[in-house]
């Protein structure tokens, strides 16, 4: 999912779970609390940056945790 295709972000009230939602697609990414720590800001204010610059809504909602994948895929070797 490329950040073009991104309309609005879903964030999990609870455990801080992000959505990227854009058409029939649907990215999960894992809690900032969960990622490693050497990266972590840096990561927090790439996603922020994105956001602003795309003036992407932000909805808060209990249910981010439960959300799967929709959609997407990981080709090997793009890591």
């Amino acid at each position: 999912m490329l950040w073009e295709e991104v309309v609005y972000v879903e964030i999990g009230v609870a455990d801080g779970t992000l959505v990227l939602h854009g058409g029939a697609k649907r990215f999960i990414l894992s809690p900032p609390s969960s990622w490693p720590r050497h990266v972590r800001i840096e990561a927090v204010r790439f996603v922020q940056q994105q956001v602003e610059k795309r003036n992407l809504p932000i909805q808060y909602t209990r249910s981010a945790a439960y959300k799967i994948m929709r959609g997407t895929r990981v080709e090997s070797g793009a890591v």
